[in-house]
């Protein structure tokens, strides 16, 4: 079962689908009103920002200081951990409120809700993506390829490392995180990213 295991992960490739290029992302989310009512695509983007499980877009709260996050999936007995965003980090925590927000009065569907499952795989499907977890890990990429804006520290380690920070690896299991250097091909060309 294991080189069952090792043979898929060699071969999976994920590449990004061009409704999910970082420049297509940051438009949306630029283009978000917080004065409005979110959209289930609201969702989605705000989960690509904060690289987040579904748990942890409804539940992760930020330290009063802002510079850490606590509440999220797998943190239990854990100090609460530093997070990094490819956006305006003030933007960013404005957003995270009012998705929640939108979640607890029911004006989103509720990620963690197991019958909205079907529906979001649906809503995925049209732009290349199968589940919520995709979204978690483009998010990861591109807060690695933004804290590490000069491409020369794009090194194997050094974007494992970000993308560790970005989804919130426990620091004794950051290498969990050479799974997704075997996934995330991105297709997104240097230039566009920047």
């Amino acid at each position: 079962a294991n080189r069952i295991r090792s043979d898929a992960s060699i071969t999976k490739k994920f590449l990004i689908p061009p409704y999910y290029f970082e420049k297509n992302v940051t438009a949306r989310i630029n283009a978000i009103d917080v004065e409005g009512l979110p959209t289930t695509q609201d969702l989605f983007d705000v989960m690509i920002v904060w690289s987040a499980r579904p748990y942890d877009i409804v539940h992760m709260k930020l330290t009063d200081d802002n510079v850490k996050v606590e509440g999220f999936a797998k943190s239990r007995g854990l100090r609460p951990q530093p997070w990094i965003t490819f956006i305006n980090r003030e933007r960013a925590i404005k957003l995270l409120h009012w998705i929640q927000e939108g979640i607890r009065n029911g004006e989103v569907m509720d990620p963690l809700n197991p019958n909205n499952k079907k529906k979001f795989k649906e809503m995925l499907k049209p732009h290349g993506l199968e589940n919520l977890r995709d979204l978690r890990v483009i998010g990861a990429e591109f807060s690695a390829r933004r804290t590490l804006s000069n491409p020369l520290q794009r090194t194997g380690a050094e974007m494992q490392h970000q993308r560790a920070i970005a989804l919130r690896h426990k620091p004794m299991n950051r290498s969990a995180t050479s799974y997704y250097d075997t996934i995330v091909q991105s297709s997104v060309p240097e230039t566009e990213s920047q």
